[in-house]
């Protein structure tokens, strides 16, 4: 140890003293943090995974998927057709109604069976 005028040099005093968290506050903090953190991982997991969130995104999909198809072939023609995704049926229907110009195309999709709509998209276009 260096000494200067009779007093210890402060550098051996420094490292000796403890700074910083501890092993145990360390843990401590972990602990609290996954206490927080495990239910709210499991709260958005089962927001996203939701079945009924799943089946209205398929319903979306295939009305928008119906939607594509008949624009680009120009086929406005009303009906319905019963598909099949994941092992659920949905129905899809197409309505048209014209009026001077224009034609009002609509594609319906809902659960085989069911009267609720899951998704509804419609567009509007001139006629040809």
């Amino acid at each position: 140890m260096n000494s200067t005028n009779g007093k210890t040099s402060f550098r051996w005093s420094r490292f000796l003293q403890t700074e910083g968290y501890s092993l145990v506050e360390t843990l401590v903090a972990l602990v609290l943090l996954s206490i927080v953190l495990i239910p709210l991982t499991q709260f958005i997991a089962g927001m996203i995974f939701d079945p009924s969130r799943i089946i209205k995104i398929t319903a979306i999909n295939l009305a928008e998927y119906e939607m594509e198809k008949s624009i680009y072939a120009h086929d406005f023609s009303e009906g319905h057709r019963i598909v099949s995704v994941g092992g659920k049926e949905y129905e899809i229907v197409r309505k048209t109604e014209t009026s001077n110009n224009l034609i009002y195309f609509q594609i319906i999709v809902k659960k085989r069976y069911s009267k609720r709509k899951l998704a509804w998209l419609y567009t509007i276009q001139l006629k040809n």
